[in-house]
């Protein structure tokens, strides 16, 4: 691939303005995160706007998937 000297002042010109719209645009991502990390604390990184279930709600599934195992262990147990 040549190197094209033609374009090169333009780019020159252009970089900081390229520069700047990158630097905002990460800028807005962090201030983001850091947002919904206050809000939500560790699940922040699970948080997405159309997202429902959370880490707790999988916890409180999970809770209830062992209560039922203990109720058809109680069941099966022979020495009731």
């Amino acid at each position: 691939m040549k190197f094209n000297k033609r374009h090169f002042v333009h780019r020159i010109i252009a970089s900081p303005f390229v520069f700047a719209i990158l630097v905002i645009a990460h800028a807005m991502f962090v201030f983001k995160r850091f947002y919904h990390f206050l809000l939500f604390g560790g699940e922040y990184v699970n948080f997405e706007e159309n997202e429902v279930e959370s880490i707790s709600d999988i916890l409180k599934m999970l809770k209830e998937i062992k209560e039922n195992q203990k109720k058809n262990q109680k069941k099966n147990d022979p020495s009731n």
